[in-house]
Order: structure tokens, then sequence, then C-alpha cells
């Protein structure tokens, strides 16, 4: 492995290269649009072990937590959405996020329409059980040096992991999009 030594006048977050890979940070700034990016790093991480074939070990970690991370965006996003003044909750306890939301999802489509977020419930238990606040997806032990993950299976199987949490993803995406008509949060004002 060759590696390449500083130069002393590195930054990292540097203005845009014509000539290499870019990307604008103030296009659009809701909590949907980051949900998004760490659903697809989640994605890209899984495709990519698929076609490399190792380190499935170490990254079951980072691809857990950033599918994780997405849908507590995406959760935030429907809670927004739903209050009036615009504000979401601070915290990563997805169910107890699920909880804030689910009233006003009941009021808005009626318990039949909603059949299918009773399964979404149910995965949020269980991955809020495994890593109540997704600390375990991110350390082997808590702040407190007791270890995680103690209720996960030693053997995951990572495309079962991805293809259901696409599915949940998906779901949350598609009540964003039809709450707001397709605009997401850009119907709200965006965040500063």
């Amino acid at each position: 492995m060759r590696m390449e030594w500083f130069e002393g006048n590195e930054t990292l977050f540097a203005e845009m290269d014509p000539r290499g890979l870019s990307a604008c940070h103030r296009w659009d700034r809701t909590l949907s649009w980051y949900a998004v990016g760490f659903e697809k790093a989640a994605e890209w991480f899984v495709q990519n072990l698929r076609e490399q074939g190792h380190l499935h070990d170490a990254m079951l970690y980072p691809v857990a937590y950033l599918w994780h991370h997405s849908l507590e965006l995406q959760l935030k996003a429907l809670i927004r959405i739903s209050r009036h003044d615009g504000s979401f909750p601070k915290g990563h306890n997805l169910p107890r996020l699920w909880e804030e939301i689910e009233p006003f999802l009941y009021e808005r489509y009626g318990a039949e329409a909603l059949a299918p977020h009773a399964y979404l419930k149910r995965l949020l238990d269980e991955l809020h059980e495994l890593a109540p606040s997704g600390e375990g997806l991110r350390y082997p032990v808590t702040n407190e040096g007791a270890p995680t993950l103690s209720k996960m299976p030693d053997v995951v199987n990572l495309d079962n992991l991805d293809r259901v949490m696409r599915k949940v993803a998906d779901l949350l995406s598609a009540t964003i999009d039809d709450l707001t008509g397709g605009e997401g949060e850009n119907s709200l004002r965006q965040i500063p």
C-alpha cells in the first residue's frame, strides 16, 4: 500500500475543483435529503461487499448505523412535516419517534391504510432493542463499559438487512412524498 504524505497545506473541505468530484451542500438542506445520503451510502457499502467479497464482518457496523441514521432522519422529517412550526425532536430513539408521528398518520390515513406501518413499527422496535440510540452500531462498549449488541445474532445476513431496511426506508419516503405532494420537506422552509 502506497501512503501519501502530508504537504502541510491540506484542508478537508476545499472549494470545488472542476477536475475532481464535488458536491454542493447548500442544494437541499432537509432531513429527508440527508436521509437519502445515509441510505445510499448503506446501499453502496452492501453492493461493494457483494462485488469485493471481503470485510463483511467489519462493514456490518457502518452499514447498520447508516441505515439506523437514515430511518431516524426520515422519522424526524415526518414529524417536522406534521408539526405546525416545522420543528423536530432531539434524540435517537426510533420507537419514540414513531410513537410521536403515528397518531398523525392514523388521523390522516386511517387504520386500514396504515397496516404496513405495523411491520415498520415491529422492525423499528427490533433495531431499538439491539442498539437503543445507535451507539452499539458505532462502539463495541457503552460509556459505562458494558458490551453492546449482545442480542444480535453471531452471524448477520447483510443481504437481508439491506433488503428489509430498503422496505422500511421506501415506506417512510413514500409517506413523506404523499404528505407533501411529492415536494418533500421542500414544501416547508429549509433548515438553516
